[in-house]
């Protein structure tokens, strides 16, 4: 078993795994916002013939976050090309005060062969001036065990269509 660990800016980093992509792309983040490379990249995987997931926590904020629409925040270029999914209110856990659970997650896989793991958020300010971690790793199991772990979400509806 090969893994292969190495340093990169995140936006080289994530733009790396969605070029690589041949047949599938698993992408999940918490916040889409300003993404134009990304977007790009992933309408050309989609013209190669890739199936694309895609996972927010919600398709908009509540009231008391920023204000904006993930759904529209990818693009309609996107969205007609990849399957949306986000993760209900009704199936979050909850703390005794009410508040639910949020889909922390940020993660691009492809082909069961490439993941980076990452804080960063897809949006600009994650990969221009935040301060980010992350982990590019290729090959090994991690990459199709963490497509398959939202696969099976996605199966048993816990994460459902946009």
């Amino acid at each position: 078993m090969l893994v292969q660990f190495r340093y990169a800016e995140h936006k080289q980093a994530v733009l790396q795994v969605l070029d690589s992509a041949q047949h599938s792309i698993t992408l999940v983040s918490y916040a889409v916002y300003n993404i134009p490379h990304v977007r790009q990249a992933l309408v050309s995987a989609a013209e190669k013939g890739v199936r694309i997931s895609m996972i927010v926590d919600t398709p908009d904020r509540s009231a008391s976050e920023k204000e904006y629409n993930n759904l529209i925040a990818v693009g309609g270029d996107v969205a007609s090309c990849a399957s949306l999914y986000f993760w209900p209110h009704e199936k979050r856990g909850k703390t005794d005060f009410g508040t639910i659970g949020k889909l922390h997650v940020k993660c691009v896989a492809a082909d069961s062969e490439w993941l980076f793991l990452s804080s960063a958020n897809l949006t600009e300010h994650a990969f221009t001036i935040n301060m980010e971690l992350g982990l590019l790793i290729h090959g090994g199991h991690l990459p199709e065990q963490i497509e398959q772990h939202f696969d099976r979400l996605i199966a048993k509806k816990v994460l459902v269509k946009a």
